[in-house]
Parts: C-alpha cells; structure tokens; sequence
C-alpha cells in the first residue's frame, strides 16, 4: 500500500482519492503527483476545475472571493476529507523539519519533500533544478509546461541525434559533462546529467562547496548558471521543430527535447 509512507491513523481507510485520480484512475506513488496531475493534465484539470467552479457556485459566496484560495480548499476536500492522522500529526506539523502546514493536502505534499530528498525536478524554461517537488509544482514557470505536447516521433529525418545536434558540438560536450570538473563525467542526454547530480552526491556538493552552484531560496539550483560558470558559454536560442517553442538557450534547448524525448511527467 503506497499510503504507507504517510503518517495516517491505523483505522484510516480513506487514502484511496489522494493517490488515485477519480477522473481517468490513474494511480500515484505520492500525494505530490497528484497534484501535479491535476494541474496539468490536458483533461482532468478541466474537470476539477469545472468541480470546483459548481462547488463555488453551489456555495452561493459573493464575487468578491477569492476563487484560487476556495479552489484550494475544495481540493483539499476532495482528496483528503477521509484522512486521518495519528494522533501526533493533528496539528499538521512536520516532525523533520517542524513546518506547519495549512491544509492536509499541502501537509501531504511538504512530506513528499522528505520522502523524495535526493531527487531532482528540471524546469527546461528557465533551466533550474529544484530540490523538492513542493517548490517544482508551486514555481511560476509550471503554468506554461505542456505535458500533453507531443512525444518524439522518431523519423528518418528528425530524430534525437539530429534534434540534439542542432546544437554545436563543442558546446553540447561541454553541457553533457559533469561541471565538476574533478570528474568529468559524459553523458548522452540532459536526463544523464541530472541522474548523476543527485543530491548529497560527491559532484553537487563539491560544486556547492566549491561557490559554483547556491541554493535559491526556494530549494533550486540555476544550472545555466553552474554551466556559464564552468565553462562560459555563449548562448543563443533554438526554436524546437516538434512544437515550435523558441528555447533561450542551448541549455534550455536540451532540457526541453528531453521533455518530449522523456514524455516528463513529474
């Protein structure tokens, strides 16, 4: 039982919404993908969000409202209202770290901060590496990524190699190695790179410890910036062919092809 992870009562047999989505079924392994699935699923967001606009509506609340702060409580109605806790975690408190949380659902999703150290969350628009998917979901780049795009269709023509080296080659072997430069480690794709600069790994805290990444306050790190630091590079933008996207930077280029080559969910 994935629910397992959560600090819920022993007689709580209601996690079954919070990890499963009711609208097309599919399954979770954490309350954050949830979350993210409803935000940017090409079909089920629209259903939660004509959800919530009925349960607004049926409510008979003036205008004057804020609907995002209502539409966040719905939510949380939804896939939390049979939850219980044990009788440690009713103030919504977190035992690692002790930060509060407003809501169960955001409870949950601090949680999987924890449950998930290590791994990273790439944002090809604006080229940082985040943390904690808490601080992913909520970043303001997130309302512009499509997970609906269209996957690689791999043709005679465009396939990964060529979309890949439409960047020069000199400058991809530069941004497929490990920036530290104590290792130097080559990879085929961005995913290679991002897999190998886990954290509290020997290369991302050398790189830390060494002033050539910093954590921003919300728990990212600018990866153009680590590379420009590394090794200089001078960018210009790349328009993708699969959906037309300009990309800022060759950087930025990479990431996004590994977006449709990846089919990224979070």
């Amino acid at each position: 039982d994935q629910s397992q992870k959560y600090p819920f009562a022993e007689e709580c047999q209601g996690s079954y919404e919070l990890l499963n989505c009711t609208y097309c079924g599919t399954k979770f392994e954490f309350a954050v993908e949830h979350m993210y699935h409803l935000l940017k699923d090409e079909i089920c967001s629209k259903k939660i969000n004509v959800y919530c606009r009925e349960r607004i509506n049926a409510s008979g609340l003036p205008d004057t409202v804020d609907k995002h702060i209502i539409s966040s409580a719905i939510l949380d109605e939804k896939l939390t209202s049979s939850i219980q806790f044990d009788s440690n975690d009713t103030d919504l408190k977190c035992g690692d770290c002790s930060h509060v949380s407003a809501s169960k659902i955001y409870y949950l999703v601090h949680l999987d901060r924890h449950l998930r150290k290590g791994r990273l969350f790439p944002c090809y628009k604006c080229s940082k590496l985040f943390l904690a998917p808490f601080w992913f979901i909520q970043h303001k780049c997130l309302m512009d990524i499509h997970t609906e795009s269209s996957t690689l269709r791999i043709t005679s023509e465009i396939n990964v190699a060529y979309l890949y080296g439409k960047v020069e080659k000199s400058i991809r072997d530069q941004i497929l190695t490990c920036p530290n430069l104590k290792c130097s480690k080559k990879y085929n794709f961005m995913a290679g790179i991002f897999s190998h600069l886990q954290l509290r790994t020997p290369c991302l805290l050398g790189l830390i410890k060494g002033k050539k990444a910093e954590f921003e306050w919300n728990c990212c790190i600018d990866f153009e910036k680590l590379v420009n630091r590394v090794y200089n590079i001078n960018t210009s933008m790349i328009q993708c062919e699969i959906c037309n996207e300009i990309c800022l930077s060759e950087i930025a280029y990479l990431m996004h092809v590994d977006h449709h080559r990846l089919h990224v969910t979070l």
